[in-house]
């Protein structure tokens, strides 16, 4: 008779025994998984300079970049060992002197399918947007959220300016 906690043992040993190493591809339920590596950060920024736009790394291992008149920042996000990350967050703050409603930052939010915005403390408005990458073949993947990370905050901007309240 086997107890149920040596069941779990001998289960969980089957499952990291039968788990995929790094870089590997692995078949479940008929279907071919690839295990990435995505990108590090210096492939982010190297492909953001091809399209002629600023990205200087940080002490924090994250980007500062720039392109259409704003200074954003760009942070990895589910990254190995290797430093290669599989989702990069772009994120922006706008700094208002009386901040902005909650209930506008909703209306954006219900309304948008790209650029997440937020309220901090101070209930400046903020906007982030996350690029989801594989590996470094996914350039043109990683150019599309780009180019909607970059129009998101446009309209940002552009929403905050029309809706800004005592100013």
């Amino acid at each position: 008779m086997v107890k149920s906690g040596n069941l779990f043992v001998i289960g969980l040993v089957a499952l990291v025994a039968g788990a995929p190493a790094y870089g590997r591809s692995t078949d479940t339920s008929n279907t071919t998984f690839i295990i990435s590596g995505g990108m590090t950060i210096q492939e982010v920024a190297a492909l953001m300079q091809r399209k002629s736009m600023q990205a200087t790394a940080t002490d924090g291992g994250g980007l500062v970049a720039q392109g259409w008149g704003y200074e954003f920042d760009v942070t990895g996000y589910n990254c190995n060992g290797a430093n290669r990350c599989t989702e990069f967050l772009f994120s922006f703050g706008f700094d208002l002197p009386n901040g902005f409603p909650l209930d506008k930052i909703n209306q954006w939010n219900a309304s948008q399918p790209a650029g997440r915005a937020f309220l901090d403390e101070d209930d400046d408005p903020f906007l982030d947007h996350t690029i989801s990458v594989s590996g470094p073949e996914d350039e043109g993947a990683f150019y599309e959220g780009l180019l909607l990370w970059l129009n998101a905050l446009e309209d940002f901007d552009e929403f905050l300016n029309k809706n800004q309240l005592g100013v």
